[in-house]
């Protein structure tokens, strides 16, 4: 009795346990998935799909939603929660899904395999050539390669100046510059790296500039005279140009006193007043020609005057003609900036180095002084100046008629600066040197045009008279034009 009793007690139990436990259970839960992966060809990959389950389950692998997987020798694996593939091909790529089933239901979890090609170090298989360009042009380097996976490239440059432009990138494979200047050129390296390794090709940027000057020459220098002075010029440029320097026109070293030295400076030794003037550095190359600014060297120097500059006074004689315009010139040299004073009886006249009268008069004659001076010294050049006035000259009587075998006389009076000498001419020549013509016992052979002609060194000027000898016959012919072919008529008149 007892024993019925206790196996219908555990009979209930075992119900009641089992009505217990079958209210608890539920499908099976994955707790690790399968994690999407790539593989390289011929290596090995392995999906783990990781379960919990209250109740008995089993594990399903299937491919791109087909049919159920089985371990293939050799190949394929398949191990509780695991899918191996030994050897993977191009053939396993795919979405696998795992499926865990338990008798309450399923649940599932996919992971997609690639499978790629065997990694390949990196090969550069084209790059650009090296290039010489003229500054300012745009430039690009393409560099392209090969290899698994696909390189990824960058470049690196070395130059020969630290400073260079900022470098574009037009696509992955290229770089590009798009206003290249001198200090861009140097070494441009292409690197194509992957997992597998790198690979690297260099090219050459050469760009040509035109010349820079990094250092340029003062603009203004003054020096005193005797001293010593250097005047500074760098350029850079390529290729490296060529300097000289110019005084003016002229190459500064065709000057005794100037040397070029080797770094493009060139010494003015022992200064002259006269290498005053406008310096210029000029560079030269392939690409072009560059001038730097004009450097003005002022030397210092007392006044000098141009006709004596070793005499602090100086005289010296002018001539001029009244009614004429006339300059006195007092030109000299010196720096600072001269000032000129002219003065005529105790009067300033001008301030500048020329003084012009536009017509002389002969209150003009005289002694005129030209001060020059700056803040060194003062000189000083006297002028005299004579003015000269050209002759004026009269005749009395302005004709005469005289008896045969009288006397006529003739008064020839002339003025200038300086007196003017008076000459008497006849038709038959010079008749003499004298104020007063006299003809004595007056003949036939007197009678005729006299000129009384009054010359000095401002000119000459001639006044005529006419002596007629009275008693005397004497016939005049007259012609009378007549028409062609008319006979001729002579006309004569008989005087006395």
């Amino acid at each position: 009795m007892l024993t019925s009793q206790r196996k219908l007690l555990m009979h209930i139990i075992v119900i009641a346990f089992a009505v217990f436990h079958a209210s608890r259970s539920e499908k099976p839960v994955i707790v690790k998935r399968p994690i999407s992966q790539n593989v390289y060809l011929n290596k090995s990959a392995t999906f783990v799909c990781r379960v919990q389950s209250t109740l008995p389950f089993a594990i399903e692998w299937t491919k791109d939603g087909g049919q159920l997987l089985k371990s293939v020798r050799g190949s394929l694996l398949i191990f509780n929660d695991s899918l191996t593939f030994l050897h993977a091909r191009r053939s396993d790529d795919g979405i696998y899904k795992c499926t865990a089933n338990n008798s309450v239901g399923s649940s599932s979890s996919e992971a997609t395999l690639t499978v790629l090609d065997p990694p390949v170090e990196p090969t550069i298989t084209e790059i650009s050539s090296n290039q010489t360009i003229v500054e300012g042009v745009r430039v690009t380097f393409t560099c392209k390669a090969t290899g698994n996976p696909l390189p990824h490239i960058t470049w690196k440059r070395f130059l020969e100046s630290g400073d260079a432009a900022q470098l574009e990138r037009p696509s992955p494979q290229s770089i590009r510059i798009s206003s290249a200047s001198p200090r861009d050129a140097g070494q441009y390296v292409c690197i194509a790296e992957n997992d597998s390794g790198k690979d690297t090709e260099t090219v050459y940027l050469n760009v040509l500039g035109y010349p820079i000057f990094i250092v340029s020459p003062r603009s203004n220098i003054t020096i005193p005279e005797n001293k010593t002075v250097s005047l500074n010029c760098k350029v850079i440029g390529s290729p490296v140009p060529d300097v000289n320097w110019y005084y003016g026109n002229k190459l500064a070293d065709e000057i005794s006193n100037i040397v070029v030295l080797d770094n493009n400076t060139i010494q003015i030794s022992n200064v002259k007043f006269d290498n005053s003037g406008s310096y210029t550095c000029m560079a030269n190359n392939s690409v072009g020609l560059q001038r730097s600014r004009n450097t003005l060297l002022q030397v210092l120097r007392k006044p000098k005057l141009d006709c004596c500059p070793n005499k602090l006074t100086a005289w010296r004689n002018e001539t001029a003609i009244e009614g004429q315009s006339t300059s006195l010139n007092c030109s000299a040299a010196g720096y600072p900036k001269l000032e000129y004073q002219w003065m005529f009886e105790n009067k300033t006249v001008s301030s500048f180095s020329v003084f012009t009268i536009s017509s002389v008069s002969r209150r003009n004659h005289g002694v005129y002084s030209c001060m020059v001076h700056n803040n060194l010294g003062e000189v000083m050049l006297m002028v005299y100046l004579n003015v000269l006035v050209p002759p004026e000259v009269s005749v009395q009587p302005q004709q005469a008629t005289v008896v045969k075998g009288e006397h006529v006389e003739f008064s020839c009076t002339a003025t200038g600066v300086p007196l003017p000498v008076v000459t008497w001419y006849s038709s038959r020549g010079l008749v003499l040197r004298n104020n007063t013509l006299v003809i004595a016992n007056v003949s036939k052979n007197d009678q005729g045009e006299y000129l009384c002609e009054a010359k000095n060194n401002a000119g000459q000027k001639t006044v005529g008279t006419r002596v007629t000898v009275a008693g005397m016959l004497y016939i005049e012919f007259t012609f009378v034009p007549l028409p062609q072919g008319a006979p001729m008529s002579l006309l004569f008149t008989l005087n006395r």
